[in-house]
């Protein structure tokens, strides 16, 4: 077929803008239906750090698999992904491991409602719905570059915005838990912790990590750090009342 043979059936501007979509669908659209996909619960999403650089992981799906990535952190020597699935696994046999003395269960249900006091602090609040705002408007700006209503560079200088207000924000609830009234709830749980463990859907297996910990640390694949929140550290320290915090969440 000779070029210019023959009249184009589409014109060549809409050829171009669909591919123009199909290309930035093949860059943006695995990696947004990944991690948004319903059935896909990661964890560890929300407090899981690389301990060789201290960039965040986040969850996605690829070849079949789901995995922890770097989040925009690039020029670390440590793995880039690693599997989801037994990183999980072993956290889950880190803290299946725990037992909780009468004495210590009082201590943290003491902790508990004095964090609890505290729900109504205007700083925690307005910090929670500012980063749910900025989740949809994330979610929002990813569609548009899909459709291609976006360049790139726009998409860069959006998204940059966008994670910037995020980190403020979280900086901001760097001592409250996750959600109070997940800690309201937990505080009825204290006996069931192995059994959540056990047989809880991933749902309730994530409030429980997101309401324990502050932080988990792995390098190459092997959990190296468990920082329980202020509430829980009594717990993690065997009720013996001293900071041994450090001794016995470094693996």
């Amino acid at each position: 077929v000779l070029k210019g043979s023959h009249q184009p059936i589409l014109p060549m501007e809409l050829c171009q803008q669909i591919a123009d979509q199909l290309a930035a669908r093949q860059i943006y659209g695995p990696k947004f239906h990944g991690h948004h996909t319903p059935d896909r619960t990661y964890l560890l999403s929300d407090i899981l750090y690389c301990a060789q650089c201290g960039a965040k992981l986040v969850g996605g799906f690829q070849d079949g698999q789901q995995w922890y990535r770097h989040d925009g952190k690039k020029g670390c020597p440590a793995l880039g992904m690693i599997k989801a699935i037994p990183f999980e696994a072993q956290v889950v046999e880190r803290l299946s491991q725990f037992s909780l003395p009468n004495q210590l269960k009082e201590r943290i249900r003491a902790l508990a409602r004095k964090l609890l006091s505290n729900e109504a602090r205007p700083d925690w609040q307005e910090a929670r719905v500012t980063l749910q705002r900025l989740a949809r408007k994330l979610d929002t700006l990813k569609e548009m570059r899909i459709e291609g209503e976006v360049d790139k560079k726009e998409y860069d200088r959006r998204k940059a915005e966008i994670e910037a207000q995020q980190r403020d924000a979280q900086d901001k609830l760097r001592h409250a838990p996750t959600d109070v009234r997940d800690l309201e709830d937990l505080l009825g749980k204290v006996d069931q912790i192995a059994e959540v463990i056990r047989e809880g859907t991933p749902q309730q297996k994530k409030k429980l990590f997101n309401a324990l910990f502050e932080r988990i640390e792995t390098r190459d694949g092997k959990l190296t750090l468990l920082k329980p929140r202020e509430w829980a550290q009594a717990y993690f320290n065997g009720g013996n009342g001293e900071n041994e915090n450090d001794k016995l969440t470094e693996l």
